[in-house]
Order: C-alpha cells, then sequence, then structure tokens
C-alpha cells in the first residue's frame, strides 16, 4: 500500500501539474545529467531489477535467432532493431545483461529489451527460445523537466496487440517459397534469413531443413496470432 500511494500522486502530479519537480513528489537518487534514468526508490538494487527484466518465466515466443534475424515486413532492416521495436513503446534499460540472464556460450545478435528473456533450454532445431515477462508490461517511464523516471512494476506503454501483429506480418513475409503454390521458387527475404542464420557457407540440405522448420513454426504462429488478436487495436 506505500508503493501505492507514493506513485500515484506522481502519476497525478507529471499530468497535472509537470513543473512540480520529482523531488517534491518521491525520494529518488539524483541523475547525473539530463539524459539519465531516475529510478523510484523501491527498496531494489540493480541485481534485483536485473533479475525482473531479464529472468525467463516461461513464455516461449520464438527462436532467438531466429528474432534476431528476422526481416521486418516491407524492409530489409531487422526486426529486432531498437528503433523498431521501439515504436510499439517498448523500453530498454540501461542495465546490461549480463551472462548469468543468458544460456551458457550464447552471444545475442540484438539488444535484449526490458521483459524480454531468453529460455536457458536448448530446444531441437530450432535452439534457444525468446519470449515475454511480466516486465514487458509492468514497467513504465515517466518524463518530467527533461528527467525520465522508471518506475518497476507499474503499468506500461506497450502496444502488445500492434507488436503482435507486426510479428506474425514479419514472419509471413519472410515465409520460405514466394507462394505454397511453388515451393520452388525461394523468397529472397529468406534466403538472407537462412544466411543469416545458417552462416554463408550453408548448403541446400541445412537450408531445406531450416525451411521445414520455419514453415512449421510460420504457419502455427501466424495462425494462432490471427485467432488471438483483436479485431480493433487495443493500443497501449
Amino acid at each position: 500500500m506505500l508503493m501505492m500511494q507514493r506513485i500515484i500522486p506522481l502519476v497525478a502530479g507529471a499530468v497535472i501539474a509537470t513543473t512540480i519537480t520529482l523531488q517534491e513528489f518521491v525520494g529518488c537518487s539524483e541523475a547525473s545529467d539530463s539524459t539519465s534514468k531516475i529510478y523510484l526508490e523501491q527498496n531494489w538494487d540493480t541485481e534485483m531489477r536485473a533479475e525482473y527484466y531479464y529472468t525467463p518465466q516461461g513464455s516461449l515466443l520464438m527462436p532467438q535467432s531466429w528474432f534476431g534475424f528476422l526481416e521486418q515486413e516491407n524492409s530489409e532492416s531487422l526486426f529486432s532493431e531498437r528503433d523498431n521495436l521501439s515504436q510499439f513503446k517498448i523500453l530498454y534499460s540501461e542495465l546490461q545483461v549480463e551472462s548469468r540472464h543468458l544460456p551458457k556460450d550464447l552471444a545475442l545478435t540484438f539488444e535484449l529489451p526490458i521483459g524480454f528473456s531468453i529460455d536457458p533450454r536448448n530446444e531441437p532445431d530450432v535452439g534457444h527460445m525468446i519470449g515475454l515477462t511480466c516486465s514487458a508490461c509492468h514497467t513504465s517511464e515517466i518524463q518530467v523537466n527533461g528527467k525520465t523516471l522508471v518506475v518497476d512494476g507499474a503499468p506500461s506503454m506497450f502496444d502488445f496487440s500492434s507488436f503482435m501483429t507486426a510479428l506474425a506480418n514479419s514472419i509471413s513475409a519472410q515465409y520460405p517459397y514466394l507462394s505454397k503454390e511453388s515451393p520452388d521458387v525461394i523468397n529472397p527475404k529468406f534466403e538472407r534469413f537462412a544466411a543469416r542464420v545458417l552462416g554463408q557457407g550453408a548448403g541446400e540440405t541445412e537450408t531445406a531443413s531450416l525451411s521445414e522448420q520455419y514453415v512449421k513454426f510460420a504457419d502455427r504462429f501466424i495462425r494462432e496470432t490471427s485467432m488471438r488478436m483483436p479485431t480493433h487495436p487495443s493500443g497501449p
């Protein structure tokens, strides 16, 4: 209850009277400059915050290597790029993702956002899976007087349905074949994807195996996303 009593007036003050300083609402550490983030004092240390952001909670969204190498629907730019994910109000932390949050010997090819985690299990054919944690939807940033206040546990502005729809569209756009009726005509997007995942020296056998795995995954992901997303976008 004490935490709620401190957060609620902060949010109200940010909306009604943004000229009031943060320190008048709640005690928090000073930022070294205008670009640094201030964290609401909730008796959390840096280690606990990192655990909240990056510890797997059982979500298995898709293979992490595929997520990292997936192209955007209408661009050759990668879906996992920060500029792309930020448009869905996905947040990033100044905290570095440490080895304890990642499977052994795994080197990520993209910047891991807040609320995204890598499952430690190494699944056959697809490797480690990326998923979401509670912190994706429950980490908030409030801008007041040029400062950014981070409130861990508060509702975020994450536009989940738009994110999932865009992800499904990108997965669909990268389908291995330009049409299901012409499996011999390879999609250029998938060719680039396969080269990233397998390496430039991969042969036809490896590419065909990846294609088979991708088709199984894509058909299920696109179907389930279409079924579960609202007719009208829900927004943040």
